[in-house]
């Protein structure tokens, strides 16, 4: 987990060592980084994915391929929310 209270973390659903899900959970429960946003990209668009990152507590989920554009559009959007 990050040491300095980033403003949004981007994540993929899979990671080696500690996975999306995983990193995401230990966000929300720790003090400092409970309030980031986070962002959560994955290759893996399927209900259960979508279920599992919702439960865990993403703000976002993105499917791959990802179009910069509108990525930058969630990024700003995601961020105004506060």
């Amino acid at each position: 987990l990050p040491t300095r209270n980033p403003d949004c973390i981007i994540t993929d659903f899979h990671m080696l060592g500690l996975d999306g899900l995983e990193l995401t959970r230990e966000a929300r429960q720790d003090g400092h980084l409970a309030g980031v946003k986070i962002i959560m990209v994955t290759s893996q668009d399927d209900v259960q994915a979508r279920v599992e990152a919702e439960k865990a507590g993403v703000d976002a989920f993105i499917p791959k391929p990802i179009d910069a554009a509108s990525f930058a559009e969630l990024v700003e959007q995601i961020l105004a929310e506060g």
